[in-house]
């Protein structure tokens, strides 16, 4: 039954790991998708402006001499057919499935036209220009979108040359788009006449999400297969097979007293070994009263004395069966004697491995966002050193060079050190040369730091190199393969990029690339 328990532990543990796992990697794919939206929105609206204070008043004035007042072309007079124009080359482009559209109600094209969700949201604003944008993820022909509505753009005095009287309006445009749609807005100045609506795809992000936490299971269940035979045969040889043996004596002493004076071998374990040196002194003890009575002058008595010792034997007896169920409680509680740790360390290990998987991605996937601040990459450096403990077979080469303090997260970049410099004595296990160098791209005006760690092992198969950052992919005959896949996630997020050098059999360099200042958009390049 205690078997059945820690299974059913076990399995919960990790079906909850699985879940939690899916749900904050499902919030990362929503996370990028907002970032991509956002990208999408800023980029179409510096579009906009480019057009509205740039291009057009530019154009207008040089060809003043000589355009004719009635000429209207849309590819440089209307940054909404630009916009819209542009757009579908992006997405002729893309195999995402993006939606993008300035909406207006009766838009002078109809690609522009509000569908009804848009219409709502623009007669609302109307009432309450105020209003801020709407987010929310829906479910569009069977397939999750984020979808986003906010405001556009405002009715201004320059537009007025082409929405107010078809009369003043360029003919061309007229002829264009004829005399009825978006005229007449004069009313309209100085409001929010448009609103932009993006639509993102999540059903790839998902589906991605869906296969890590697939492979998590597996991984998972693999381990807590291996956890629970190792805890089923250890409880089975170290518990219960001695609390077996101590019932099946008492239960022949119970029906025999020719059994009396037998015992039982001590267990190791404290509990377990007090409990059978009791039942071993009760049964000699038994024996010797049984030896005393055989000694008694009338056989008569005899069997009378031994009848009433039998029956007196089942009291002792139920309270050792008692006292046997309560040391399968008690051991949860009680501290093991070092014999019982021994034994429990081999399952705490491989609980141990089971903790390590599940905590990234987890940066993947975990996509926690960098707390920056100033920091000396000679101080990551040497608390990732303080993390590993180089053994005394490997050579050490630190070299840092007078370089500017970073603007970073050092937990994440202490682990992502840590990580490599593992990797790297790992792969001399008979020793060699951990060359780690830290230095700055330009002397005179710096903006990026270099930082290298290098090994003389047994280097990496050139078949090998292209998956090194694969999540769960590992070159090693043991591990989980989440070290260089977080390194990498953890690179990217602070805007840097991460490289690997390798020569089988004699070694393997890997650079990483940061910037020093996370703010300048320069660097990000």
């Amino acid at each position: 039954m205690i078997n059945v328990s820690v299974a059913i532990v076990f399995v919960a543990a990790a079906v909850l790991t699985i879940v939690i796992v899916n749900q904050k990697m499902r919030q990362q794919a929503l996370m990028e998708a907002e970032a991509k939206m956002q990208l999408m929105l800023d980029h179409n609206m510096a579009v906009h402006a480019y057009f509205s204070h740039i291009l057009k008043p530019n154009l207008f004035e040089w060809t003043e001499p000589f355009r004719d007042a009635d000429v209207f072309d849309p590819s440089w007079m209307s940054s909404t057919y630009a916009v819209r124009e542009m757009g579908k080359y992006f997405t002729a482009s893309s195999t995402d499935d993006y939606y993008y559209k300035d909406a207006t109600i009766n838009a002078r094209n109809p690609e522009n036209e509000a569908d009804a969700d848009e219409r709502a949201f623009l007669e609302e604003l109307k009432a309450n220009p105020g209003l801020a944008a709407r987010s929310a993820v829906r479910t569009l022909d069977g397939k999750p979108y984020l979808v986003v509505i906010q405001p556009g753009e405002t009715m201004e005095a320059s537009c007025l040359r082409c929405h107010s009287d078809p009369a003043d309006a360029p003919r061309d445009l007229v002829t264009l788009y004829g005399p009825e749609r978006s005229f007449h807005r004069e009313s309209e100045l100085g409001t929010i006449v448009s609103a932009i609506s993006v639509r993102v795809p999540l059903s790839v992000a998902y589906a991605e999400a869906d296969r890590l936490s697939l492979q998590l299971s597996l991984l998972l269940l693999g381990l807590m297969a291996v956890v629970f035979a190792a805890q089923f045969y250890l409880s089975r040889r170290w518990v219960f097979q001695p609390l077996e043996r101590i019932r099946d004596l008492a239960l022949r002493i119970s029906g025999d007293p020719a059994h009396l004076g037998r015992e039982i071998a001590v267990p190791f374990g404290r509990e377990l070994g007090e409990l059978t040196t009791a039942f071993n002194t009760m049964s000699v003890e038994l024996r010797r009263v049984q030896e005393r009575l055989v000694q008694q002058e009338r056989l008569a008595v005899l069997g009378q004395l031994t009848g009433s010792i039998g029956h007196e034997l089942r009291t002792p007896l139920g309270n050792i069966k008692n006292a046997a169920y309560l040391l399968g409680m008690l051991l949860k509680e009680r501290t093991p004697d070092p014999e019982m740790n021994e034994a429990l360390d081999f399952i705490r290990g491989g609980l141990v491995d089971a903790e390590k998987v599940i905590n990234n991605l987890l940066s993947f996937a975990r996509t926690r966002t960098p707390m920056l601040e100033e920091t000396s990459v000679d101080t990551i450096l040497q608390q990732a050193l303080s993390k590993v403990n180089v053994p005394t077979h490997i050579d050490l080469d630190l070299s840092v060079e007078e370089v500017p303090h970073l603007v970073a997260d050092p937990d994440q970049l202490t682990q992502v050190f840590a990580n490599l410099i593992t990797n790297a004595i790992q792969a001399m296990p008979h020793g060699g040369r951990l060359s780690i160098c830290a230095q700055a791209d330009d002397v005179d005006r710096p903006t990026r730091i270099i930082v290298s760690v290098s090994d003389t092992g047994v280097g990496i198969p050139a078949e090998m190199m292209k998956r090194l950052f694969e999540p769960m992919f590992t070159t090693k005959a043991r591990g989980i393969g989440l070290g260089l896949a977080l390194s990498g996630m953890l690179i990217e997020a602070h805007n840097g990029h991460i490289e690997v050098a390798s020569e089988p059999g004699e070694g393997t360099t890997f650079t990483v690339c940061l910037p020093i200042r996370q703010t300048d958009e320069e660097d990000r390049t």
